[in-house]
């Protein structure tokens, strides 16, 4: 009887609640407690094959929708999430993204930044991407220019495919590079690198510090060096290639002349295709050669050496000089334009020496044979003289 008055209300309960309204909520009675009558609230549907053919509403724990962008609209979800991280002990409100993002535009973030060019980019405190596709990043850059970039401390690209890097760079000019510090590369297709060097002609280079290439296709490299002639290149330390095609390298050497080479220490090559090396050499003549200390090759075609050589010697082609000084030049041996040599010493020679196809060592020693042979006979031609004279004198005393 006991079984019976238990079973009773639950058959009743069952009864009733198989005809529960879906979506099925499992506090049936809304006390916000599951309890053992939820549970027999459940029994009528259990071991049933369980079929979604109805749009879960939001309140009753579904999303409204029958599909995932519905879903995602309706709940207000996406790819971004709120978060927030601590700095210094204090939370800061931040983001996540969960997946994949893709931007269908320009691009902006960070403080103070702006990306008005299209499909632009810019990222970092204060910079600007004001080009088309344009990316600008860190710190007060400007990306100005189609396709430009620029990134660092204070750097601008200002032309179509120019890109600057570092601290202060400038690329102006059309896919121009500067990267480091201060430098400018304004030609087009320049490169600036390194310290305070500017490329500011086509197709020019400048590396190394304070170096500046200022013609097209000139390179400039080392400390304090120019070179502002078409296809020029100096290196070292203030090293000048002035001249078109010119080359000036070591310490405070000058190329002036069209294709003329400076090297050494304050070296001159000022003339075209004139060569000046060692230290102080100056070749002022069209095509001359000075090299050594303080000599000088003054006229056209002139080839000088050694040390301190004589000026203005017009006629002379190849000079060997062996001066000690500015005020006191010399010549050790000098050729001439009509072939003849000067020599200001001895002459030694410890082999042949031919001329006209005559082997003069080998004369001279013929020579000095037939010389003996002759001074023998001499004497001999002397003793008999004296011999006659003997004779005659003993016979005129009889």
């Amino acid at each position: 009887m006991k079984m019976k008055k238990v079973f009773a209300p639950l058959l009743v309960l069952i009864s009733l609640n198989s005809m529960a309204q879906f979506p099925y909520n499992p506090d049936s009675n809304n006390d916000s407690l599951i309890t053992l009558t939820d549970l027999v609230a459940f029994l009528p549907y259990f071991g049933q094959v369980y079929y979604v053919d109805e749009v879960l509403a939001i309140e009753n724990g579904g999303t409204g929708a029958n599909n995932a962008d519905e879903a995602r609209l309706n709940l207000d979800l996406g790819l971004f999430s709120d978060s927030s991280t601590l700095v210094n002990n204090n939370p800061i409100p931040a983001g996540w993204v969960n997946g994949g993002l893709r931007v269908m535009g320009r691009f902006a973030h960070g403080d103070a930044v702006s990306a008005t060019g299209l499909f632009s980019h810019a990222s970092g405190s204060a910079v600007t991407a004001s080009g088309d596709f344009s990316n600008a990043q860190n710190r007060n850059t400007i990306a100005s220019g189609i396709c430009a970039h620029a990134e660092g401390e204070g750097s601008a690209a200002a032309n179509t495919a120019a890109h600057a890097e570092g601290f202060q760079t400038e690329a102006l000019g059309v896919a121009s590079h500067s990267e480091g510090w201060a430098t400018e590369a304004s030609g087009l297709y320049s490169h600036a690198q390194n310290r305070n060097t500017r490329a500011t002609a086509i197709c020019s280079h400048a590396e190394g510090e304070g170096c500046v290439a200022s013609d097209d296709a000139a390179h400039a490299e080392g400390m304090n060096t120019v070179s502002s002639g078409v296809g020029s290149h100096s290196e070292g330390f203030g090293t000048d290639a002035t001249g078109n095609y010119s080359h000036a390298e070591g310490r405070l050497t000058l190329a002036s002349g069209q294709s003329s080479h400076a090297s050494g220490e304050s070296c001159t090559a000022s003339a075209t295709a004139t060569y000046a090396g060692g230290n102080m050499a100056v070749a002022s003549g069209a095509y001359g050669f000075a090299h050594g200390l303080g000599v000088l090759a003054d006229h056209n075609e002139h080839f000088a050496v050694g040390r301190y050589n004589l000026g203005a010697q017009i006629d002379v082609i190849f000079a060997v000089g062996n001066g000690t000084g500015g005020a006191s030049r010399s010549d050790a041996f000098q050729v001439n334009n009509n072939g003849s040599a000067t020599l200001a010493g001895q002459l030694n020679v410890g082999g042949t020496v031919v001329a006209s196809g005559t082997d003069l060592v080998l004369e001279i020693t013929n020579l000095q044979s037939e010389n003996a042979v002759m001074a023998a006979q001499i004497a001999e031609l002397q003793a008999a003289i004296l011999l006659l004279q003997q004779g005659i004198m003993g016979g005129n005393n009889e």
